[in-house]
């Protein structure tokens, strides 16, 4: 863990704070997607910053073939984009057609792509007021 631990000893309860308590919740859930331990935790790492910055994006999601993710801004982004994404932007293969276009909406993907096999999908925003829900309840 990068965040600190307060000290402890045998038979005395530890006390994690928000930040303890988030990153463990990130590690669980990049875990839960396929991520390595190690590799779940220097990406919790990284948005465990983002996220005391005010910069963490709500929504991740990532193609666990090929490991191509990305942030998405709200529920909406995601669902619309997630087809997009796992055909096109994430793909396993993309083929050799074109992407979708802006100008012309009748551009698709390529007939030969390999859509994403794998998807993982994180709601960071629901972890984060999860974990800042338990912290602002009155201790029994």
């Amino acid at each position: 863990m990068t965040t600190k631990l307060p000290p402890t000893t045998a038979g005395i309860a530890r006390d994690f704070n928000r930040s303890n308590t988030l990153e463990i919740a990130f590690v669980a859930a990049l875990t839960d997607i396929g991520y390595a331990p190690i590799d779940a935790a220097a990406r919790a790492s990284r948005w465990l910053a983002e996220e005391a910055r005010g910069e963490l994006a709500p929504w991740w999601v990532e193609n666990r073939k090929t490991g191509n993710g990305t942030f998405l801004s709200t529920a909406a982004q995601t669902i619309s984009i997630a087809r997009l994404a796992s055909e096109v932007f994430m793909a396993d293969d993309p083929g050799d057609g074109v992407l979708v276009s802006d100008d012309d909406p009748g551009d698709g993907p390529a007939d030969d792509i390999k859509p994403a096999s794998r998807m993982g999908v994180i709601h960071i925003a629901g972890i984060v007021e999860a974990i800042d829900a338990l912290f602002n309840k009155p201790r029994e």
